[in-house]
């Protein structure tokens, strides 16, 4: 109510992201907002811009939007866990760590000395 009685569409659309992060639609809880331009165009409807509808309505209009794709309410993407990006021993092309040895390990370059101008030698 608090929301609808600003008459403000922004005030809607963060309402209305809340209700999307906490809806549970085909088992899913949480969804996620893709585009914040088409959220504000749906609450518009809901903010007293337009027109004034319920929480009810919201929550069903809700998971049809995502055909829409600026909502979504399908579980993340499991990413790849960091080990693997930093440890991919044991992978096909890959040798384990342990086959590095005692290798010295990588350092960064040094950083470029100010007023210092290099110059190719000419007598080579």
């Amino acid at each position: 109510r608090a929301a609808v009685c600003l008459r403000s569409t922004r005030a809607m659309a963060h309402f209305v992201a809340r209700v999307i992060e906490e809806l549970e639609v085909n088992g899913v809880r949480g969804g996620r907002v893709l585009d914040r331009h088409r959220l504000l165009g749906f609450s518009r409807w809901f903010s007293g811009e337009a027109a004034v509808q319920s929480l009810a309505r919201i929550k069903q209009e809700l998971p049809d939007k995502e055909k829409e794709n600026w909502v979504s309410f399908a579980p993340p993407r499991p990413t790849r866990p960091l080990t693997s990006a930093l440890d991919p021993g044991g992978r096909e092309g890959y040798p384990p760590c342990e086959a590095l040895g005692n290798a010295p390990p990588l350092r960064p370059p040094p950083p470029p000395q100010r007023g210092v101008v290099m110059v190719p030698n000419e007598e080579a």
